[in-house]
């Protein structure tokens, strides 16, 4: 317990703290019973406040004789520093952002609706009762598809007027691509008929076939007074670009006779303006057909006309007519 060594038959005491030899009057006990030298010794506790200690006090740091005190490096502080100031500025931006997104925004001013007055005979005070719910906008129905058939009617009444306005064919080409179009935009339940019609105009508007030497041709038209079925004095035949006058003419009850020569003939097709065309295969040779000789009649427009007849060899009319004639006049009606 006491650092006690025997050597030579004698005690060799050492110091508890610095582990010196003791001579025998240099041994100084501390209070905890245990041997010290005179410079290791701890201080006894002040007995009083009044009493004062001999011992000098140890200077903090400094280092106890007979020991070696031993030099520790210290980190510097700089690193710190700096990262305390990154630190602190870290902060100041989480600190100023966290009070930027809590500060409330401004919100868009909405125009207050009047409040509806209150019904008659009740208490209520003007200004309390909530306002009536806005209406809602009408749903509207979504747009029907487009008819085909009513944009085809449409383009076949423009093909018409332009029809009406050129009736010597000056504007054959632009009709035809009208009657391509027609054809495209037509649907299907209606794609023959409009190629009929387009097939029809490309016949009314091919010049008229030569007359064959040894066979039947057209030689022209004649003007019928359809309630005698005589023809009219003056348009027997009808010349090229003539004008009938119906009030001069006696009757607006009228037709048409093709005038054939040169043989028998085999069909004639004769077509008054849009009209469907007529098959005649014996006399008269009616534009409208007759009835045992009595011609049908035809109540024309005022405007400008335009027949066509073709004579085919054949019993129908297939292939290349053998001869053809075209006619056009105008018809006026003062009524």
């Amino acid at each position: 317990m006491y650092n006690r060594c025997i050597d030579m038959g004698r005690a060799i005491l050492y110091c508890a703290e610095c582990g010196g030899v003791l001579r025998d009057d240099d041994v100084r006990k501390g209070s905890d019973q245990r041997p010290y030298c005179g410079q290791c010794r701890p201080a006894p506790p002040a007995a009083s406040p009044s009493r004062r200690s001999s011992r000098p006090i140890p200077i903090a740091g400094a280092a106890r004789p007979g020991t070696t005190r031993r030099s520790v490096a210290r980190p510097s502080r700089a690193p710190l520093a700096a990262l305390a100031g990154a630190g602190g500025a870290a902060l100041v931006l989480v600190l100023a952002a966290a009070a930027l997104s809590s500060r409330p925004r401004p919100q868009p001013e909405v125009a207050a609706r009047p409040s509806e007055p209150p019904p008659a005979g009740s208490t209520e005070p003007p200004g309390t009762r909530a306002p009536a719910p806005a209406p809602s906008p009408p749903v509207s129905a979504p747009a029907p598809p487009p008819d085909p058939g009513a944009a085809l009617d449409r383009w076949l009444a423009e093909i018409r007027k332009v029809r009406e306005k050129d009736p010597a064919s000056a504007k054959a080409a632009e009709l035809r691509s009208m009657f391509r179009k027609a054809v495209e935009m037509a649907p299907p339940s209606r794609r023959a008929e409009v190629e009929r019609i387009a097939a029809e105009y490309e016949q009314s508007v091919l010049p008229p076939a030569p007359p064959k030497a040894d066979g039947p041709s057209v030689r022209g038209f004649t003007l019928i007074n359809a309630e005698t079925s005589r023809p009219v004095p003056g348009f027997d035949p009808i010349p090229e670009g003539a004008t009938i006058d119906l009030s001069k003419v006696g009757t607006r009850r009228i037709s048409l006779r093709a005038n054939v020569a040169g043989g028998k003939i085999g069909c004639l097709r004769i077509r008054v303006d849009d009209l469907p065309p007529q098959l005649e295969r014996s006399a008269p040779l009616a534009a409208f057909g007759d009835d045992q000789g009595k011609y049908r009649p035809w109540t024309p427009s005022a405007g400008i006309h335009k027949v066509r007849a073709d004579l085919f060899p054949g019993k129908d009319p297939k292939g290349e007519p053998s001869s053809s004639a075209t006619l056009s006049f105008t018809v006026l009606d003062p009524r």
